[in-house]
């Protein structure tokens, strides 16, 4: 398990999650998936549920409803949406040939009753929880890229308006970080941002006397080389 906390350009945090299942309880079908993960609304049968969805896991409408919607203006494919909605009815969840997950998307008239068709569940956009089940080594490596990617960063300069100076990158990069009140507060009362379990730790790997000792310039060479705790390291 790995969570990293990170805090947003308005300042909320939010975590992001890895679990990584024991054998017996790995998810490796799309009937597995189906007992984790739904993309449809939820039925009348459950009508807390069922406005805790369509307030707040609903992505649209885009495409040919609202062609000026954030998603469609993707720049090098404008008119379409950068998420792949509408996506497509489903009578069952499968996989593609991707490796991706299908899931179930039912016509019924439960759906149908309160929206239009083409407002659909969303996993990426505008959405609380979103709960990714990897299949493919491609997924696993975005992943965990992701959840190490650090803060949002940005290279600029100040210049002055009108100047036809030359330009000197060297001189005038500027390295800055903005940090909000929430974070400051979180690091300031010293509340974790990351953990991993198990705890992950690098080793030096080097041949039989052959590892890096740090000596500082006025110790002596030979008590150094005579001082059994100086050769131990993490490896040996």
């Amino acid at each position: 398990m790995i969570y990293v906390v990170e805090y947003q350009k308005w300042g909320l945090p939010h975590a992001h999650f890895l679990v990584i299942l024991k054998p017996n309880s790995k998810i490796r079908c799309p009937a597995d998936f189906d007992k984790f993960v739904s993309a449809e609304i939820p039925s009348l049968a459950s009508p807390h549920l069922r406005k805790i969805v369509l307030q707040h896991m609903m992505h649209g409408p885009c495409a040919q409803l609202n062609p000026d919607c954030a998603c469609m203006k993707r720049r090098g494919n404008e008119g379409h949406c950068k998420y792949g909605y509408p996506k497509k009815f489903a009578d069952k969840t499968t996989n593609s040939s991707d490796g991706e997950s299908v899931c179930i998307r039912r016509v019924n008239m439960d759906n149908r009753s309160v929206i239009p068709y083409n407002l659909y569940l969303s996993s990426l956009f505008d959405c609380h929880l979103n709960v990714e089940v990897c299949s493919t080594i491609m997924a696993v490596k975005y992943l965990y890229k992701y959840v190490y990617k650090g803060h949002d960063r940005i290279s600029f300069n100040v210049v002055q308006d009108g100047s036809t100076a030359i330009v000197d990158e060297i001189q005038e990069y500027q390295a800055g970080r903005w940090v909000s009140p929430c974070e400051a507060a979180w690091r300031i009362f010293g509340f974790d941002l990351l953990e991993m379990s198990p705890s992950v730790l690098p080793l030096q790997i080097h041949l039989t006397n052959l590892q890096t000792i740090q000596v500082i310039p006025h110790e002596n060479l030979d008590e150094i080389i005579s001082n059994d705790k100086r050769s131990r390291t993490q490896l040996t």
